[in-house]
């Protein structure tokens, strides 16, 4: 893992314990309903079944390290998170992209994938975008005012982290990160393996045109992205239906509840892809933190991709 991202990182910076030093900070500036969800150190501790057997020791935290590249004479920067045990060849690769005037140290507060990365053998990287915004393609923010091209620096960034597609990666956005993830499936669908987008819809530029494994999750109250709406207006719905028509998905999907959330998985046996709509019934706009019977978002992003996925030998340079 050091060597892979040296020529790109000469200067890493390593941040060690970052999840508990992390504060909460600002909200996502695409709605006012947006929240954040705290999450605990990925320390866990085994439980003994006796009161004589010694105390497990406590599961290292991952370690945190800062990176930088230069794309289009812009300098763009890059949380990157591993196991404290080391990067395997089954580990799979997570580039999250926050929402909007939010940083990626608030995102990875809110989102629930740092308890996770020993356990499920997670990689995390949390890309920074241009005055905490992304450019989808004019919109958001300073990154679409300034023309920054964020499919540019998408690409280079896969590639400094795996240059030899060895590991699964997959995009993952919420909100106008969201609308990102969208961009490079419509544009540069090739760059990873799969998507999973939370609280986001394409913009009407925006048409995905490549069959592609994607994820989209969504409260069926969310006052910001529509679940359903009448004709022709955007909404969620629709847009899964347009993706399971261009992946020509088998018309029933195999289905499942827990709490408030209900998952359906659409499977196409021509383009092996897979289309998945994660619907919480009565959430809003807010990252879905999960609670009582209810995953995360964070848990079925895993689950979603844990099986069928596309994986990262295949996808483009």
């Amino acid at each position: 893992m050091r060597r892979r991202l040296a020529a790109v990182a000469a200067g890493a910076v390593p941040v060690v314990g970052l999840v508990a030093s992390w504060g909460l900070g600002a909200v996502d500036g695409d709605s006012s309903t947006a929240s954040v969800a705290s999450t605990s150190p990925a320390v866990r501790t085994a439980t003994t079944s006796s009161s004589t057997a010694a105390p497990a020791t406590p599961a290292a935290p991952p370690v945190t390290t800062t990176h930088t590249l230069d794309v289009g004479g812009v300098k763009r920067e890059w949380l990157h998170t591993v196991p404290a045990a080391g990067v395997t060849a089954t580990t799979r690769i997570l580039v999250v992209l926050h929402g909007r005037a939010v940083t990626p140290q608030q995102e990875a507060q809110r989102d629930g994938f740092l308890p996770l990365v020993a356990p499920d053998n997670l990689e995390l990287v949390y890309p920074t975008g241009v005055g905490a915004s992304w450019n989808a393609g004019g919109c958001c923010g300073q990154a679409a005012q300034s023309g920054i091209d964020d499919i540019a620096f998408l690409r280079t960034l896969v590639t400094a982290i795996d240059p030899q597609h060895a590991h699964t990666v997959t995009l993952v956005g919420y909100s106008n990160g969201g609308r990102m993830a969208y961009a490079v499936a419509c544009q540069s669908p090739g760059i990873v393996g799969g998507f999973a987008i939370v609280g986001a819809l394409p913009l009407p530029s925006c048409t995905v045109a490549q069959p592609v494994t994607l994820l989209q999750a969504a409260g069926t109250a969310d006052d910001v992205v529509p679940f359903v709406a009448p004709a022709p207006a955007a909404n969620v719905t629709a847009q899964v239906a347009a993706l399971r028509s261009l992946d020509n998905t088998a018309p029933t999907p195999a289905t499942w509840q827990s709490g408030a959330l209900i998952m359906s998985t659409w499977t196409s046996s021509s383009t092996q892809t897979r289309i998945g709509l994660a619907a919480y019934q009565g959430g809003t706009h807010a990252w879905p933190s999960g609670g009582a019977a209810t995953p995360s978002a964070a848990e079925v992003i895993l689950r979603f991709f844990s099986t069928g996925t596309t994986h990262g030998s295949s996808r483009a340079t």
